[in-house]
């Protein structure tokens, strides 16, 4: 009799931690890849320092307005929509193919930089990632579907504007993961080098650090579970890319940019990239810098960094 107790509540005790662990990893799942989710992100501070630099947001805004556009499409290898917008200056030999990041669009993540780079003769691509604003798709992949939409776009530039065209990629946050693990696939020599604005190693690496750091939680078996969800709903694993992977093939010129106080992407991730990199690479750390806010802290040091980087792969 005793036994047959012991067994029954064992039974019971672990088929109900059972069903709570899938309720957490599926509310996780649902929270992080799944389109259009109600998600906070870039860690304590971020929108406050954000709207500091409010001026150079509207100062970029400015010119964005004043530029004629074209909305262009493409299919991706998977059947999705993708959508971009594209704005040209002069004859558009000179093309900024831009990836934003999680959650986010190319408005918010790159109006503050515009003037810098359409003042140095850029046109612009700046892309909807899939699950992201017009383009299609029910799930964010964190880079790893991501990087082949990135590379489809560098030969839709070309065969839009030819091809002599000389193309950068730039990425924040997720989107330099993207533009990162992007240079590892058979992108043509047409791109000439690579700016990566805070991105993260992988989409496993990024996930345990937001488990500890947010919810102090063990990566195990919450995302063991959570990837077998992604595995059969999204088709990718959270281990399938890495940036350290990809820079074991990547053959370009790499300019990394961290916040030094990025408590959402923490710059170590940035630092085993660029340390991992084996082509020409610069690393700008901008003191007190949150997530992705590099650029508006401290823009001089960073317009000098571009400059130079600029000069040697153009």
């Amino acid at each position: 009799m005793f036994w047959t107790v012991f067994i029954i509540t064992a039974a019971v005790i672990l088929i109900l931690l059972a069903v709570t662990l899938y309720y957490i990893c599926r509310k996780l799942f649902d929270m992080a890849l799944v389109r259009g989710s109600d998600v906070v992100i870039g860690g304590d501070g971020f929108e406050k320092q954000l709207a500091e630099y409010k001026d150079m947001w509207d100062n970029g805004k400015k010119l964005f307005d004043s530029l004629d556009k074209e909305e262009v499409w493409m299919k991706s290898f998977d059947g999705l929509n993708l959508h971009a917008t594209l704005v040209k200056n002069g004859d558009g030999k000179k093309l900024l193919i831009e990836a934003h990041g999680y959650r986010s669009s190319p408005k918010h993540d790159f109006i503050a930089a515009m003037p810098y780079f359409y003042n140095h003769g850029f046109s612009f691509l700046l892309i909807d990632q899939r699950a992201h604003g017009e383009s299609e798709g029910d799930y964010i992949t964190f880079g790893v579907h991501e990087r082949l939409d990135m590379r489809d776009w560098v030969y839709f530039a070309m065969e839009k504007f030819g091809t002599d065209i000389d193309i950068v990629l730039h990425g924040i946050s997720m989107g330099a993961t993207t533009v990162l693990l992007a240079s590892e696939l058979d992108l043509p020599e047409n791109v000439k080098g690579i700016i990566a604005d805070s991105g993260f190693t992988s989409p496993y690496e990024i996930f345990a650090r937001v488990l500890d750091h947010t919810y102090h939680a063990k990566p195990f078996p919450i995302l063991n579970v959570a990837e077998a969800m992604a595995q059969h709903k999204a088709n990718f694993g959270f281990k399938d890319a890495s940036t350290l992977s990809a820079m074991e093939v990547n053959k370009f010129p790499i300019l990394f940019v961290h916040g030094e106080d990025d408590d959402f992407v923490p710059i170590e991730m940035s630092e085993a990239t660029y340390n991992a990199c084996k082509t020409d690479k610069a690393i700008v750390k901008v003191k007190g810098a949150r997530h992705a806010c590099g650029y508006l802290v401290e823009k001089e040091r960073c317009e000098k960094e571009m400059d130079a980087f600029l000069a040697k792969i153009l």
